[in-house]
């Protein structure tokens, strides 16, 4: 089954323990140290946290700057995972970034720490030919390939072009939702999924089973409603089982 985990506005870092595993962005764990506590705290506990490196996104301009600054948001949380830098729609930025994470900083880092490649391109045919590249130049640093919700449609077509040979040994996350709640179909295939959802419908007092086809932004700084995540938790998690 695939498992969820709930992307958590900063102000409220308590919500993202209604999902499965654990997603924490590096600039809001340097931003706020009741955030920062709550993801540590998960990590001390054993369960599965992934640390994400943070773009700019709407309605916030934070975002982690430097492999220094990620590198802090790591010593605080001690996750289990890290996803690996990469440049929205640049493939070959994305490359460059992966490399220049594996020489300066992936060394550094505990041997258990596992990497999530995120592929990058301006199409589908070129975020195929990002993720071969991938498999060809860090296959032995590979443990979990991260699909990027910017593929949309395109994105449950991924399966086409998974190596056969890999898929015992590297693992699928799905990475955010384009649209509604109507886009999250489980899939054995697919390790975990992350979306702030959940959270971003709350805060506009929806329950998601209401707005299926309803895109909801996160706001940061905004509250929701416990009760009503809690619910749209559970209709996604409902939608993930296979």
């Amino acid at each position: 089954m695939t498992v969820l985990a709930v992307v958590a506005a900063p102000v409220q870092p308590t919500q993202a323990l209604y999902g499965d595993i654990h997603l924490c962005q590096a600039a809001w764990v340097l931003e706020r140290a009741e955030y920062s506590q709550v993801y540590r705290q998960l990590s001390s506990e054993g369960k599965f946290v992934i640390l994400d490196w943070q773009h700019v996104g709407i309605g916030s301009e934070s975002r982690t700057q430097s492999l220094k600054d990620f590198r802090r948001a790591f010593e605080i949380v001690q996750p289990a995972e890290v996803i690996v830098p990469d440049v929205l729609r640049d493939r070959e930025a994305t490359l460059e970034s992966a490399k220049k994470f594996l020489k300066e900083l992936a060394p550094e880092l505990p041997r258990k720490t596992r990497f999530m490649f995120v592929p990058q391109g301006r199409d589908w045919g070129e975020w195929q030919v990002c993720l071969r590249e991938m498999f060809e130049q860090f296959i032995g640093d590979v443990h979990t390939i991260g699909v990027p919700k910017i593929l949309g449609a395109d994105r449950r077509r991924f399966f086409d072009v998974f190596p056969p040979r890999l898929k015992s040994l590297v693992e699928v996350h799905f990475l955010g939702v384009w649209g509604g709640a109507e886009d999250v179909k489980g899939d054995p295939r697919i390790r975990s999924w992350d979306t702030s959802l959940p959270v971003a419908a709350a805060q506009n007092g929806v329950l998601l089973r209401d707005q299926p086809s309803t895109k909801f932004q996160l706001d940061p700084y905004k509250e929701a409603d416990s009760f009503k995540t809690r619910e749209n938790v559970k209709y996604l998690q409902k939608l993930l089982e296979v």
